[in-house]
């Protein structure tokens, strides 16, 4: 498993500091090569990274970075390309250098939640420049946008349920 030690700025990352935040997954989206449609995003707690049939220590990798971040704040909407930009400034590394496959994490977890064992919520009306921002880091502010339209979508209720050790709610999806 990568050890992430301290950063250019001798910060550390405290797994488990902030566990109140959503991690957006783009779902029902073709091969990567494909032209984007409009798609759907996939918004699980953070122990979904930590989910039995998730691949280790892949899944812990992604978690701690999630969850243990200096600057991630409460109630953050904190997709993979997020986490992808906070590696390399970390400490200079890429998901291929510390062996470390984010995209068979995602696609784990987007299968459990078929199946009714991760719970998360669903929105199925992002287009096609917003998906493209959650592919590429240049596209910060478009990224920015989405979290403010999601962000009041998400509303508490939504994070307290879905950031409970045992919700008993069914899964919410969004039109």
């Amino acid at each position: 498993m990568h050890h992430f030690g301290p950063n250019l700025f001798g910060e550390s990352l405290e797994p488990e500091r902030v566990t109140r935040l959503g991690f957006g997954i783009v779902v029902d989206q073709p091969l990567p090569h494909i032209p984007l449609l409009p798609g759907s995003l996939l918004v699980v707690a953070p122990d979904a990274l930590l989910h039995a049939t998730v691949p280790e220590p892949a899944g812990r990798v992604l978690h701690d970075l999630l969850t243990g971040h200096p600057a991630r704040a409460p109630d953050a909407l904190v997709f993979l390309v997020d986490l992808t930009e906070e590696l390399w400034a970390w400490d200079g590394s890429t998901w291929t250098t510390i062996g470390v496959d984010p995209v068979e994490v995602c696609e784990a977890i987007a299968h459990r939640h078929l199946h009714g064992d991760v719970d998360g919520l669903r929105f199925d009306d992002l287009g096609a420049s917003e998906l493209l921002a959650l592919r590429q880091l240049p596209l910060i502010t478009t990224r920015m946008a989405l979290r403010r339209r999601l962000g009041g979508r998400i509303a508490t209720t939504h994070l307290d349920w879905l950031c409970a050790p045992h919700s008993a709610e069914p899964t919410t999806m969004f039109p």
